[in-house]
């Protein structure tokens, strides 16, 4: 899983790493640099041609950044990924929840 995430820390630079989410803010940053880039990556798929070795690779990696975005925010005492899923057109959908001992 290590290797995983030193490839994907190459392939995908943050904003803010999931070590430096101290406050809601940086949690916020971190969040939206990893939704605008998923959504690039995204919006890149659609010029790829379905028989596309690449499109498969570039679908994985998409799926491996949800994956660690989820695993990021697991015990972040601001917000945490629910669930996600992949849509066609290309694209990743994140259901959220923010834990109500913080909303208070």
């Amino acid at each position: 899983m290590r290797t995983i995430a030193a490839a994907l820390a190459i392939s995908f630079p943050i904003a803010c790493s999931a070590q430096e989410m101290t406050t809601k803010e940086e949690t916020f940053t971190y969040l939206s640099g990893e939704l605008a880039e998923i959504q690039q990556d995204a919006q890149a798929l659609q010029t790829l041609s379905a028989e596309s070795s690449f499109l498969q690779d570039r679908i994985d990696d998409l799926l491996k950044k949800a994956d660690s975005v989820r695993d990021d925010l697991s015990s972040n005492p601001y917000v945490r990924v629910s669930g996600f899923s992949v849509t066609i057109p290309w694209g990743v959908t994140f259901e959220f929840s923010f834990p109500e001992d913080e909303r208070q």
